[in-house]
C-alpha cells in the first residue's frame, strides 16, 4: 500500500517557494509577468501532488482491499464503482513526476504547456471514461453503502 505514496513529497512538508514581489516598481512587466508564472506553476504542482495522494489513499485503502476481499463485494460491483480510478492515478502520478522534473527551470525554460501536450490524448481519453461512467459509479456506490457486508467496511 505504501508504494502509492513514495513518489511523492507529502503537500504540508513540500515547502512553496516563498512569493516574489509581483507588482513592484522594480520588476519590469517581462519580471513580473515570470513572477506570477512561477506563482501559477507552484499551486499547479502543490495541487497536483495534493490530489495524486488522494488518489493514492483512496486506491491504497478501498479499491485494493475491496477487490481483494470478494467477501465484502463482487469484483463487478467494485469496478462499477471505481471505474478506472487506478488508471486515473497513474495518469496524475506520471504528471506529477514530469512537473517536478521541470520544477527548478524558469520561464521559457520550463515546458509546461509540451508536458500537457505530450500526455494530452492519454488525459483525455482516461477522464472521457471517468466521466462518462460517473452516473453508473454513482449508483453502484449507493448499492455499495446500503449493502451490509460493505456497510461495514
Amino acid at each position: 500500500q505504501i508504494a502509492y505514496f513514495q513518489p511523492f513529497k507529502h503537500p504540508e512538508s513540500r515547502k512553496m517557494k516563498p512569493p516574489k514581489p509581483i507588482e513592484s516598481e522594480s520588476l519590469s512587466p517581462e519580471q513580473q509577468m515570470l513572477a506570477k508564472r512561477e506563482l501559477v506553476f507552484d499551486e499547479l504542482v502543490t495541487t497536483e501532488i495534493a490530489y495524486a495522494r488522494s488518489l493514492g489513499t483512496l486506491v491504497a485503502y478501498y479499491v485494493k482491499p475491496l477487490q481483494s476481499d470478494c467477501a465484502f463485494a463482487p469484483d463487478r460491483k467494485v469496478r462499477n464503482t471505481f471505474v478506472n480510478i487506478e488508471e486515473v492515478f497513474h495518469v496524475t502520478k506520471c504528471l506529477v513526476e514530469d512537473l517536478l522534473l521541470i520544477e527548478n527551470l524558469t520561464g521559457p525554460d520550463q515546458p509546461v504547456g509540451e508536458l500537457f501536450n505530450k500526455r494530452e490524448k492519454e488525459i483525455y481519453s482516461i477522464y472521457s471514461t471517468f466521466c462518462s461512467l460517473k452516473n453508473s459509479s454513482e449508483k453502484a456506490l449507493s448499492e455499495l453503502k446500503n449493502d451490509a457486508k460493505t456497510s461495514a467496511f
